[in-house]
């Protein structure tokens, strides 16, 4: 699975605990990782095992409709082009409501950080306490603390540890 994540995601990640991510690939677009270098002032790309994926890509038949498309800017079409072109293998992860709108009417998989911590825990991607750690302290800097504590009462219900 090929995951393609947004610069919140990224931000997100290293505000929080950027090992969290460390034995994942992750993928985007060169005005993302132009975006996050800005935000955090480091060079993310040497942190982090990120690939790029070029975003000259077809656009293939990507829906918005004109209300929503005032909401994105260049660079989350762009990177919803190449999640698009990709979205039979890959997970988009964004917390920016419009995008994630404008994933799913489009069929393309995508979750929140949040969401993908809870994903990464169910598939044994990072341990239960690793990812229970992480959203806890996630919930500091997190634009939308409720949604942690909705994914972390799912995580509770699991059996699988």
């Amino acid at each position: 699975m090929q995951y393609i994540v947004n610069a919140t995601f990224i931000i997100n990640i290293s505000r929080t605990n950027i090992g969290i991510i460390e034995n994942i690939e992750i993928h985007t677009i060169n005005e993302i990782i132009e975006e996050v270098n800005d935000e955090l002032g480091i060079r993310i790309d040497e942190h982090v095992n990120i690939k790029t994926i070029s975003s000259k890509i077809s656009k293939g038949k990507l829906k918005i409709s004109s209300s929503k498309r005032r909401y994105l800017s260049a660079v989350d079409i762009k990177l919803l082009n190449v999640a698009y072109v990709n979205k039979k293998k890959c997970i988009l992860v964004t917390d920016d409501k419009q995008v994630r709108t404008t994933a799913k009417g489009n069929s393309i998989k995508s979750y929140t950080t949040p969401q993908y911590i809870g994903y990464m825990i169910k598939n044994k991607l990072v341990t239960h306490n690793e990812g229970i750690s992480f959203l806890n302290d996630l919930k500091e800097i997190y634009i939308r603390p409720k949604d942690i504590e909705a994914v972390l009462k799912r995580i509770k219900k699991w059996k699988v540890r």
